[in-house]
């Protein structure tokens, strides 16, 4: 029988990218805090995990030196940033890393709900194909395990 993270694993990764789709459309209003606060509560989730995500995906883009790129707020799905972001959630779990992005993506993973032990990831799900460049440099894909 698959545990528990498992099968809740589809259902917080889809938190995890509307939150991320929320955080992308909150910039442009100037008002990130509030939106984020308030999708923690539309989706009860634990407010800091809202925050947690905020800044993780803001170390992403500072990493990359570029925006991330969300699909359009009602589809069902995955954009080549979004893929890429889950994936990075995906190789946390499994990571004993001292990257601060790692660090990070692991803190999500907690919050979510998704694990966040060694042992979490010897039983994960495949990880989702992940266009070529879409999470930066090729240097930064191998680095993250994309």
């Amino acid at each position: 029988m698959p545990s528990s993270v498992i099968a809740a694993r589809p259902f917080a990764e889809a938190m995890f990218v509307r939150l991320f789709r929320s955080w992308s459309a909150a910039r442009t209003d100037g008002d990130v805090a509030r939106h984020m606060h308030d999708a923690a509560q539309r989706f009860m989730l634990p407010a800091h995990a809202a925050q947690l995500c905020a800044g993780l995906f803001q170390m992403v883009e500072d990493r990359l030196g570029r925006e991330l790129r969300p699909e359009c707020c009602c589809s069902r799905s995955f954009s080549p940033d979004e893929k890429a972001l889950i994936a990075l959630l995906a190789k946390a779990e499994g990571d004993d890393s001292r990257d601060p992005l790692d660090r990070c993506a692991l803190s999500v993973c907690r919050a979510l709900g998704l694990g966040g032990n060694p042992a979490a990831g010897a039983h994960r799900t495949r990880s989702p194909s992940i266009a070529p460049g879409a999470f930066g440099t090729p240097e930064k894909a191998v680095r993250h395990g994309l």
